[in-house]
């Protein structure tokens, strides 16, 4: 990461939301980043599998007295037993990382796609394909989406079930990857009620962007959710090709089978 220049790209993010700077920004990332190279599905794993780990620690930029005693004495005239593990808790890494702004996310995301391009990793013509997932939230959850959905339910003393409406907050993260390294090229988070289709050439002209002269994005791979003549009109401008799983009761499936 050092040699592509990441951890540079790193010391660049700012947590606008803190006010008070006890640990850089950068080692907030780099921790978080790790909990995703390990595997942990949840933040309290992280003293087990990530904290305890000294030599790691040194690395990731803390030291040996830190990781023993932590940075703070918060908290130690109530602990009785249980020693500190590692030099933050992971509530503390959890309410920092969770600051991180949007636009903040998509510059660092944009930039280190651009870094790993320049080192080599991509080149010529490239085939991408482009995806939407959802990422649901509480219903509190700040900025989030709504989308409203149905159900089937069952109700007492009846044969037939009911068709329940139901709300399902949160976001859609869409993105564009290259299909044969998987490497995302341009990612777009939006409310989860929002039309993926809208997304199509401005994510297609981010991931070009992002690729510079390195490569060409020559063919986009996606679902019936981007089918819109205006949209897949702008591609064909673009010179890239599109291929959509089509249906049979499609027109263009029929004319293509007459």
């Amino acid at each position: 990461m050092e040699e592509v220049g990441i951890l540079h790209a790193f010391e660049q993010i700012s947590l606008a939301g803190v006010k008070r700077v006890v640990v850089p920004t950068v080692q907030f990332v780099l921790l978080y980043f790790l909990k995703v190279l390990f595997g942990s599905a949840s933040m309290n794993e992280l003293p087990r599998v990530l904290f305890s780990d000294l030599a790691l620690m040194e690395l990731v930029g803390f030291n040996a007295q830190q990781c023993e005693n932590g940075l703070t004495k918060r908290g130690d005239g109530q602990r009785k037993t249980k020693k500190k593990q590692g030099p933050i808790t992971p509530q503390c890494l959890a309410e920092n990382i969770s600051k991180l702004k949007q636009e903040e996310m998509e510059r660092l995301f944009n930039q280190m796609v651009q870094l790993l391009v320049g080192w080599g990793l991509l080149s010529g013509e490239r085939i991408a394909a482009l995806d939407g997932s959802t990422l649901p939230t509480p219903h509190n959850s700040a900025g989030c989406g709504k989308l409203k959905q149905t159900r089937k339910v069952k109700v007492k003393g009846q044969k037939e079930p009911v068709i329940e409406e139901y709300y399902v907050s949160g976001w859609k993260v869409l993105v564009l990857m290259d299909v044969q390294t998987r490497l995302p090229l341009a990612m777009k988070l939006v409310q989860i009620q929002e039309y993926e289709g809208s997304w199509l050439v401005p994510l297609l002209e981010a991931a070009q962007r992002n690729v510079g002269s390195a490569a060409h994005i020559g063919t986009i791979v996606i679902d019936r959710g981007y089918l819109d003549g205006q949209d897949l009109w702008q591609v064909h401008q673009l010179g890239v090709l599109f291929v959509i799983v089509g249906k049979a009761n499609m027109t263009v499936v029929q004319d293509a089978r007459a």
